[in-house]
Formats: structure tokens, sequence, C-alpha cells
């Protein structure tokens, strides 16, 4: 059973995974999808280090830099490091959804994103991420059905 209330945020954080999407993806609005804020506040601390990002419906003065909420592709899966994973939110994704995180949490992945942030100067480089949302699984549960294609996806995303 899914535990409806909770979406965990996660994302690759060794650079030295290779990531490759699908070739087709779909262009989104976080704010239609109800994401936004979610997505917003993980990509400001994500990026902090390059960039102090604001919402797009606050102040834009001084340093800071609006976040768009259109400015991102969903896809219906991705291949991480040659393991594919897939978001039960697209046909083409749902075989591949379920997974594992944090040692061992078995989650479903909703929805499978690459974020894109235009920056103000034009002599900055833009910033891009792929990021997913995941939904995880109640913690009584034991058998998975899954469960002989363990991989703990932690080594590979991140909470």
């Amino acid at each position: 059973m899914l535990r409806s209330s909770l979406f965990v945020l996660f994302t690759r954080i060794i650079s030295g995974d290779r990531v490759v999407l699908a070739r087709q993806g779909t262009a989104e609005n976080l704010n239609k999808m109800g994401l936004y804020d979610m997505a917003f506040v993980y990509l400001k601390d994500f990026w902090k280090d390059e960039v102090s990002l604001v919402p797009d419906a606050g102040d834009w003065e001084g340093d800071v830099e609006p976040f768009f909420s259109n400015r991102v592709r969903s896809f219906a899966s991705c291949f991480v490091n040659e393991m594919r994973f897939g978001a039960c939110t697209n046909y083409r994704g749902k075989g591949y959804s379920y997974a594992y995180i944090d040692d061992g949490v078995p989650v479903k992945i909703q929805y499978i994103f690459q974020a894109t942030h235009l920056r103000r100067d034009p002599t900055k480089d833009d910033l891009t991420t792929t990021f997913a949302f995941v939904q995880r699984f109640l913690p009584d549960a034991t058998v998975f059905p899954w469960h002989t294609r363990y991989a703990n996806i932690y080594d590979i995303f991140t909470c």
C-alpha cells in the first residue's frame, strides 16, 4: 500500500553518474501540476552555491534570479549507470517505476524531471539537473513483487 501523503524528492549527487534520459520529453508547468513549491525548495538548496533563487512570482531585485515553473521537462524513463528507471505516471515508464532508496526503503517513482535554469548573467553557464518525485510505501510491507530485482538506488539518487 502506498502512503498517499508523503512525497520525497531525490536527485543524483554523484557527478560521475551517467544519466541518459528518454529521447522525448514533455514540457511541463510545475504550478499546474501542484509540484512547484516542493521542487523550488529542493532546487534552491541544490543550486545554492551557484545562484540565489526566488519563486517566479517573487521580487527579482538584486542578485536573485527567478526559477520559472515551466522550465522543466518530464520523461517516461531514464537510465542511470545503465539501470533503467521509469515514472508510473507515464505509460512507457510504468514497468520500471518500482525501486529502493535509503538502503532498502521501497518507493514508486511518480515523475522524472529535468530542470533548467537560464542565468540572467550571459557570462555564466545555465544550470541543469535531473530529479524525480517518489512515493514511499508503508513501512510494514515486507515482500514486494520486484524484490528479485533489488537495486538500491540510494547510491544513484539521494533524498
